[in-house]
């Protein structure tokens, strides 16, 4: 049997300035605490990996991340 899947709501916010850095500040300090339990850390900075990933949408869409492969 298939598990439903659970509804997802999707609140966009607008931000001041550039959204793919808010996100990057926001998803930073978390990411590098794991990174730290495991003795591992990101080559090239988070921000740079986001913007290669994030596809531009009209200006009312904000911004949408591909896939991650």
């Amino acid at each position: 049997m298939k598990k439903e899947k659970k509804p997802l709501d999707i609140v966009f916010v607008n931000v001041e300035g550039d959204p793919i850095t808010a996100i990057a500040q926001a998803l930073e300090p978390g990411m590098q605490e794991v990174l730290k339990q495991h003795d591992a850390h990101l080559t090239t900075p988070l921000v740079d990996i986001l913007r290669k990933h994030a596809k531009k949408q009209p200006v009312n869409m904000g911004i949408i991340f591909s896939a991650w492969r």
